[in-house]
């Protein structure tokens, strides 16, 4: 048994492997899933746990019931019983949430071929108002037609490198064909809970948050939102969360859709009263859910549509 009080005896007791120790915590496979590359950080003088790959974070004592089935004094018994002293949970601080993340392994089994190279992928870019120029820009210049990262299997993906600090946490597998479900995908044991273009976003500017890496890359097109990021999906984490208390004012392009207005809501209550929030509902035509949807349907650019106005519809949250 590990000599280090309560949290060594919960680890033990689930049979989690520490694989290191550092003045920080220690790094730890989360149980919760497959996990090659170890994501789970466990701060044993606090008592908590969590895990970069999945989000899930909370008191050790949770993680052992929820594993094991049964609260941690009962199931260890009056062995254990000295060790069980009640503790209040505390969040992890922002600092402590945006440490760097732990290195990613990244294992491609199949061919990346330049989107240059790939017809079919320069044919999806070109009907969402993209060039490979622009999407190369942010990394993106490969497409997998079929073939695993990390054991996920993708199938006619444009890859879309996630990066934060000069690393590769992730990769994005965008399909370029609507039949193919999920249409955006990640491989196992990588991290998401990031902002896209993290290494060029500017603090002391406005910043525009979409939802996807296609509305992000369609704002690209237009230089007025060239500090714009997304947060790869409807929901938004604690992680991604600290990040953008670090911005003075942040305007939200949001889709129009149930996801994507909880997500809005969550942003709002969490950082109003840190940060300036500002919403910029796309325009009101039908058939458009988010921003992305205008040059692929109607042929229309951000650009155009800030030279129309779409500028004077953003209002201030409240």
């Amino acid at each position: 048994m590990l000599d280090d009080g309560i949290a060594g005896n919960i680890v033990a007791a689930l049979g989690i492997k520490v694989s290191k120790k550092n003045s920080r915590g220690w790094m730890c496979h989360c149980p919760y899933h497959k996990d090659n590359t170890p994501s789970l950080s466990i701060h044993p003088q606090k008592l908590l746990y969590n895990c970069f790959s999945c989000n899930r974070s909370g008191p050790l004592f949770k993680l052992y019931e929820d594993i094991l089935g049964v609260p941690y004094e009962e199931k260890e018994g009056d062995a254990f019983a000295r060790f069980a002293q009640p503790i209040i949970y505390t969040p992890p601080t922002d600092d402590e949430l945006r440490a760097p993340v732990p290195p990613v392994s990244i294992d491609v089994r199949g061919v990346f071929t330049p989107i240059t190279d790939a017809p079919a992928a320069r044919s999806f870019l070109r009907r969402r108002g993209l060039t490979t120029s622009l999407v190369a820009k942010f990394g993106a210049t490969s497409y997998m037609e079929e073939g695993t990262i990390n054991g996920t299997y993708f199938k006619k993906k444009i890859i879309v490198p996630v990066v934060e600090r000069g690393e590769i946490i992730s990769l994005e597998g965008r399909s370029i064909d609507k039949r193919i479900k999920p249409k955006v995908m990640y491989p196992k044991d990588t991290v998401t809970a990031t902002l896209m273009n993290f290494d060029n976003l500017n603090k002391d500017e406005p910043l525009y948050l979409a939802e996807g890496s296609m509305d992000f890359f369609v704002l690209q097109t237009d230089e007025f939102f060239r500090n714009s990021t997304s947060i790869f999906g409807a929901q938004i984490g604690e992680r991604q969360l600290a990040f953008l208390k670090e911005f003075r004012k942040i305007v939200i392009v949001p889709d129009k859709d149930p996801s994507g207005n909880r997500s809005v809501q969550k942003i709002i209550k969490k950082l109003k009263r840190q940060v300036e929030i500002y919403i910029l509902p796309i325009p009101d035509v039908p058939g458009m859910k988010d921003i992305g949807d205008f040059p692929e349907k109607l042929q229309i650019w951000p650009a155009q549509l800030r030279r129309q106005g779409w500028l004077n519809k953003m209002y201030k949250a409240s």
